[in-house]
């Protein structure tokens, strides 16, 4: 037939198990697994890809299937429900260590994370640079499936290469709700990137008033500063952020603290 006549014939990288997952078409995905055994075969592309990274990562939507009333969600979770019944190795990366789960809570796709957690993944499984799926989920501000993660075993201080975890990730980009419920789930307020930079340091480099306020109220360290001695309430008065720098001295920090030069 022409599914046989055709399975092994490449279009921009990729075989039709790829283009199958990659645009959510399971019916058609299951008639090329009937003869099409490698479920786990990477493309040819530079930065190659499974047909479960494809089906975790895309978004697509089509009018036909609107209509109908399949929303992509729905369509994506039926295809990588399919590929793991296939064999997909839910735990099989990409060559920077991207894991199906990374991808899904990258793009918030919340339902095809948990359905990843459900058979297998590694919520922990992290990419060379030791950014990890609970990382990325707080670094764009997805707090459900920051929650999702939590409660399936994610290290709430787990740690990139320099030392950023998720909270000081959340605080640099302002996600206050994020950060919160981190610091309920044990995350340590004070915990430092290699340079000494803190959450607290970071929410107020970028005048994010809010979230200091609640990292101070959580403890956090207001005069602890980078191994330069550059603290917060100096990057503040840098950056021109008055208000900050307000609630920083309300809070005790040292209005003469200097750098080391």
């Amino acid at each position: 037939d022409l599914i046989s006549q055709y399975i092994t014939e490449e279009w921009n990288n990729m075989y039709p198990v790829h283009i199958a997952s990659l645009f959510h078409n399971y019916k058609l995905l299951n008639d090329i697994c009937r003869t099409f055994k490698d479920v786990n075969m990477f493309t040819t592309h530079e930065d190659p890809w499974t047909p479960l990274l494809l089906a975790s990562a895309n978004d697509f939507e089509d009018e036909r299937n609107c209509r109908m009333g399949e929303l992509a969600a729905q369509r994506r979770d039926k295809t990588v429900k399919l590929l793991i019944q296939k064999g997909a190795d839910v735990n099989l990366c990409m060559e920077d260590g991207v894991s199906p789960l990374y991808i899904a809570c990258q793009n918030r796709h919340e339902s095809t994370a948990q359905l990843l957690l459900n058979n297998g993944a590694k919520v922990n499984l992290c990419k060379k640079n030791g950014v990890g799926p609970l990382y990325i989920a707080c670094e764009n501000g997805h707090e459900s499936t920051v929650q999702l993660l939590l409660n399936n075993g994610a290290d709430v201080n787990l740690c990139m290469e320099d030392g950023a975890g998720p909270l000081y990730i959340a605080c640099q980009n302002g996600h206050e709700s994020t950060a919160q419920l981190l610091l309920k789930n044990g995350a340590k307020v004070n915990l430092c990137i290699k340079d000494g930079s803190s959450p607290l340091y970071t929410a107020c480099f970028s005048g994010h008033e809010s979230t200091a306020k609640l990292l101070l109220s959580n403890g956090a360290e207001v005069n602890l500063c980078k191994k330069n001695g550059v603290g917060p309430l100096y990057i503040a008065c840098q950056n021109g952020h008055e208000s900050t720098a307000k609630l920083l001295l309300k809070n005790d920090a040292k209005v003469n603290l200097c750098m080391e030069d």
